[in-house]
């Protein structure tokens, strides 16, 4: 066959199989069509006998169904609304289909007809009962039942003879399907044979072919290869002459050799896109080859210093040769630099260019990587292109150089022969001139010291004039200095009376002991209410003198528009609405969304605007805020009434201190006119403007303009003070934990004593700082409260001393003071409270007071891989509580060692990013001799926020450093020291001798998500107990609902597993709304997995507790993050 097959061509093969194998499958297609018509056939025939089968089995279960029904109402009464038979109509019905179904057979058929008057007997049968006579009578019931059986046992027989006979048909039906599905696969069987044995021969044929097609294809692409490379050779030298062509045609248009060696540079780095490089020029007039820059780009020009032949790295490779390639590169050589960093070149190649054996340039190029194939054949070409145009250029300014120096130096000449006929005129002119001056020069000689007499006069007079001037300035100055400083010391000596009068009104109003009548009740209160307005009136009087005196220090800081707006909504909302004033705050859509400025400035500034506003608009009127950008560099915050107006004329009397628009005795609006004063200065210290656009019965408006940015101002040092010595006798009283109280107002001693004995405690009192110092020596008293402006030795002093005995020093110490807390000093205390204090001030005191003595000693060890004089880590260290005892490394081995010898509250970790230390904090983490210390991470750069989940996950807190990072790391460790103290038992902790719990709790609304009602139960009852505000919610939809209802919810506890929306996905919906940012959230779950704590904190919880709930440790973990 195959010789046979050979006389063919390709084509004639292709088209006998092609036809061969349509006819097989058109006869392999009508033999399987004939096989399957003939085996869906036999399918529908066992199909039905089937569905017969069925008919006969619901005829059965019908018939068998009304039996039973009809026993039970012929027996029991009741039971006729109960079961609902099946109707004659439904059993004909479907002796009906049975019919049809089987009218072909006639067998069949006529068991059909059998079957329907059997069922026709029973029927009648149960239609001629009389169900009341026979219920009670067995005796009839027992005839219809024996009556009953026999006709249906006759009609079983009758469908089980038509179910046998079925089976035979089905029997016999199936073996014809199973035949004609033989048929059919034997069929396809051997057709798809034949079919495959007609495709394989084509396939052969195909395949041969295009064998023989592929060597030929093969042949001709290795050929079209030759001929590419030789086209891409061609292509890239054209590439690289059109590239020095259009370098050598760019230069043409340069006259000089400085803008001619740029372009030249800027040409090479455009072609080979590379970022750096510099052109140095041959000093020819020195010998030693000394090398000039004259160009560069991408390094600053300034930082490139003469250098010399014999320095350049290409030296050791060989002067003599036109292009140098170096690889390694010294790590002292210059850098590639930009924003993110810096990075030395891959490769520096240097080109020098000679004309006629005469170096006259050299090009110095850093690559990132060695130049490919293309940058080389462009770089080669350069030389000599450049050799000839520079040699040119240079000729030409030598030439002008010359010619420029020949032409200076003829008009030099010209000038001095000039000047020489001048000098000669005027010296004969001047000989008989000077013959005729000699008489007149005797004569003005005496008019002359005439003169000069009079002068020495007159300058007396001056001098004498400027003198009491400058007296004059030297006492409005020393005036204006006793003025602030009057008034700053009178606002702090009125604040020591004062703070007993508010301490005292308050007790009195409160009426605890029930003794006083209404109308008493309501003179304390307006005692303490005119006091508090007395308080507001000098702090006024403070500021304005503190910025007459220069001494405000701002504290500069990006703040978001967005937080200015919804303050000063919440402040003055309820304001307006009590007046029925609208009130509306309007924000341009292109308003910059960050200002950098000092935020409570110019919240005070905005505050005493919109009380202004407020009070001078009558009800029914407007104000509004309006934000908006004056130019691209400065906010302006406009605030608009419709009020009374001010005169046009008095519009730069109302920002003097204490000066009013109407300034009558009987005018109708109170102020000391000291608001606006204070708000301009404030305004001049932001650099900004405060201005004001008024007309009398039409309102005002107030434009403060402020810049998006402003510099931070450094603060001034604290002014010390030094008073007399002397002694008084001590008294003691009370019981527990001992307090020395050093104040020198004894009323307001007597209200610290008072207060503490109802703590528990039992009182020192010192009336100056030296008794006291006497009193902590001898009685070693478990805390001090100091005043630090007191007679015989301040309060500096005692702490001076303090702090330098060794018994003494862990004492801690609140001060209570007059004196503002910027001057107040910031080492050696633990809290600052400013007079006059309120009740909730002394109950925070003495709540810090009992925190502190009832602390225990803690171990930190700190880490620094960075820089172990860091200024961070020493200020940390300076202001550490005496009861933190600390370790400080600088090696991973030492941290080990050292954790195999003590037990670590707490780790600090100073490390640097750029160094790679997370394997080291993941090995930290991961010993045994670390389970249960806290990991703190202080770093120097920003990290990416995988890197920020990363650390997250294994550390407790991440601090970046700045200025103010040793405060946010102070209240890291306090975080931390507080969780220490958690995991004491219950019993040790309940033992322990404290003051009542703070009132931060006081008020606090908080919101509960939990679906098991008994917890919510528990935690409201427990939360309610210390009078915080609960909300509850089911599930996480219903907190987030809840948050967007409520106006301010303060903290939210978060269950984990609840339906609808579990606890994860509530807190990232949570997170993403930027207005909860800042929102605590602590997540409860009774999982209490080990990863559980990563997972709630990547989902955004602020911290995270595992059930069952230990309610003082929720309790503290509350307080924490309300603080």
């Amino acid at each position: 066959m195959t010789p046979y097959m050979n006389k063919f061509n390709f084509k004639s093969k292709l088209y006998i199989g092609i036809v061969s194998a349509i006819i097989l499958v058109i006869t392999m297609s009508t033999l399987f069509y004939y096989t399957n018509v003939k085996e869906r056939l036999s399918e529908s025939w066992v199909s039905h006998s089937i569905d017969v089968k069925s008919k006969l089995q619901e005829i059965n279960t019908r018939l068998n169904d009304n039996a039973k029904i009809n026993r039970a109402k012929r027996r029991y009464k009741d039971i006729d609304n109960i079961f609902q038979s099946n109707s004659n109509s439904d059993v004909f019905a479907s002796v009906s289909e049975l019919g049809l179904m089987v009218q072909d057979n006639k067998a069949q058929s006529a068991n059909v007809v059998h079957l329907r008057s059997q069922i026709t007997k029973i029927f009648d049968l149960w239609q001629s009962i009389n169900l009341n006579e026979v219920r009670g009578d067995d005796v009839k019931e027992e005839a219809y039942f024996r009556q009953e059986i026999k006709i249906m046992d006759e009609i079983k027989v009758s469908i089980d003879d038509m179910d046998a006979y079925e089976n035979m048909l089905l029997v016999r039906r199936r073996a014809t399907n199973q035949q004609s599905m033989d048929i059919n696969n034997a069929v396809t069987l051997i057709g798809s044979i034949l079919i495959l044995a007609v495709v394989l021969g084509l396939g052969y044929n195909i395949t041969s072919e295009f064998g023989k097609r592929s060597k030929v294809e093969l042949s001709l692409k290795d050929r079209m290869d030759d001929q590419a490379a030789l086209s891409a050779q061609i292509a890239l030298n054209n590439g690289v002459l059109v590239g020095v062509q259009k370098v050598m045609e760019a230069s043409q248009k340069n006259k000089d050799v400085n803008s001619f060696l740029q372009t030249i540079l800027d040409g090479i780095i455009d072609f080979t896109e590379i970022t750096s490089g510099v052109i140095y020029l041959v000093n020819e007039a020195d010998a030693k080859n000394k090398l000039a820059p004259a160009v560069s780009r991408g390094i600053a020009f300034e930082s490139i210093k003469e250098t010399n032949l014999d320095v350049l790295l290409a030296h050791q490779h060989g002067n003599d040769k036109p292009l140098v390639y170096v690889e390694n590169i010294p790590a002292g050589f210059w850098h590639l630099s930009s924003a993110t960093g810096k990075i030395l070149p891959g490769t520096i190649v240097y080109i020098f260019v000679r004309f006629k054996e005469r170096l006259l340039c050299v090009l110095e190029l850093a690559f990132f990587q060695s130049p490919g194939e293309r940058e080389r054949a462009f770089l080669n070409m350069l030389p000599g292109a450049i050799a000839v145009r520079l040699s040119a250029l240079q000729v030409t300014e030598n030439r002008d150089q010359l010619m420029q120096e020949l032409q200076e130096k003829q008009e030099i000449l010209l000038n001095q022969q000039e000047e020489l006929q001048q000098s000669n005129e005027e010296l004969l002119h001047q000989t008989s001139v000077l013959q005729a001056s000699e008489e007149e020069l005797r004569v003005q000689e005496e008019e002359l010291k005439q003169i000069n007499t009079e002068l020495e006069e007159k300058h007396d007079a001056l001098e004498l004039a400027k003198q009491a001037i400058d007296l004059k300035a030297a006492e409005l100055e020393q005036s204006t200095k006793y003025k602030s400083e009057f008034l700053a010391n009178m606002s702090h000596e009125l604040r020591t009376p004062l703070n007993s009068i508010l301490i005292l009104a308050n007790l009195l109003g409160d009426n605890k002991d029930r003794n006083l009548s209404d109308k008493q009740v309501e003179y304390a209160r307006i005692i303490g209410n005119s006091g508090s307005d007395l308080l507001k009136l000098i702090n006024d009087i403070l500021d304005l003198s503190k910025i007459e005196a220069g001494k405000v220090d701002l504290s500069i800081e990006q703040v978001p528009v967005s937080s200015i707006v919804n303050h000063m909504k919440e402040t003055f909302d309820v304001m307006s609405e009590m007046k029925k004033i609208r009130f509306s705050i309007n924000v341009d859509p292109n308003a910059a969304t960050v200002i950098n400025t000092d935020i409570q400035r110019l919240e005070q500034i905005l505050k005493n605007l919109l009380s202004n506003a407020l009070k001078f608009t009558t009800e029914g009127g407007n104000v509004s805020l309006n934000i908006e950008m004056v130019n691209p560099n400065t906010i302006s915050f406009k605030v608009t009434d419709s009020g009374i107006g001010i005169d046009p004329s008095k519009l730069e009397l109302i920002f003097e201190a204490f000066k009013q628009e109407d300034g009558s005795t009987n005018r109708k609006y109170g102020g000391t006119g000291l608001g606006l004063s204070i708000s301009r200065e404030l305004t001049k210290m932001l650099k900004g403007t405060l201005t004001v656009e008024s007309k009398l019965k039409e309102g005002s408006t107030f434009r403060l303009s402020l810049p998006l940015i402003i510099a931070e101002e450094a603060a001034k040092p604290a002014i010390q003070h030094k008073l007399p010595a002397g002694i008084e006798e001590n008294r003691l009283s009370g019981e527990g934990k001992t307090i020395l109280i050093i104040e020198d107002d004894p009323v307001f001693s007597n209200i610290l004593k008072n207060y503490a004995e109802e703590k528990s405690y039992k009182t020192l009192i010192a009336v100056n700082g030296q008794e006291g110092l006497e009193m902590a020596k001898r009685h070693k008293p478990d805390a001090i409260i100091l005043d630090l402006q007191m007679p015989i030795m301040n309060g500096w002093e005692v702490l001076k001393e303090l702090r330098v005995d060794s018994e003494l020093r862990s004492i801690p110490v609140h001060v209570i003071s007059a004196m503002d807390e910027d001057k107040a000093p910031v080492n050696g205390i633990v809290e600052y409270v400013r007079k006059p204090v309120t009740i909730d001030e002394l109950e925070h005191t003495f709540n810090h007071i009992g925190s502190y003595i009832a602390a225990v000693k803690h171990r930190l060890l700190i880490w620094s891989t960075a820089n172990t004089n860091d200024a961070t880590l020493k200020q940390l260290i300076v202001n550490l509580p005496d009861d933190v005892q600390f370790d400080q490394v600088s090696e991973i081995n030492e941290l080990i060692e050292l954790g195999k010898q003590h037990h670590y509250d707490c780790i600090l970790a100073d490390i640097s990013t750029s160094e790679g230390h997370f394997d080291n904090l993941q090995e930290i983490r991961e010993n045994n001799l670390f389970a249960g210390t806290s990991l703190i991470l202080l770093i120097d750069q920003e990290i990416s926020p995988t890197d920020e989940m990363r650390l997250k996950k294994i550390s407790e807190a991440i601090v970046m450093k700045s200025k103010e990072a040793h405060k946010r790391l102070k209240d890291e460790l306090e975080i931390f020291m507080f969780h220490v103290n958690d995991h004491k038992p219950e019993e040790e902790s309940s033992k322990e001798e404290r003051p009542k719990d703070s009132n931060i709790l006081d008020g606090k609304k908080v919101l509960v998500a939990d679906d098991d009602m008994r917890n919510v139960f528990a935690l409201v009852g427990l939360l309610e107990n210390h009078k915080m505000e609960v909300i509850t919610a089911s599930n996480g939809l219903e907190a987030l609902e809840m948050l967007e209802k409520e106006a301010k919810i303060d903290i939210v506890l978060m269950d984990i597993m609840m339906p609808e929306m579990d606890g994860y996905e509530a807190m990232r919906n949570i997170r993403s709304n930027k207005k909860y940012s800042d929102l605590p959230i602590i997540a409860l779950t009774a999982k209490a997995m080990s990863n559980d704590r990563e997972l709630c904190i990547e989902a955004g919880a602020s911290d995270y507790m595992s059930k069952p709930i230990n309610s003082q440790k929720l309790l503290s973990l509350i307080r924490i993050w309300l603080s």
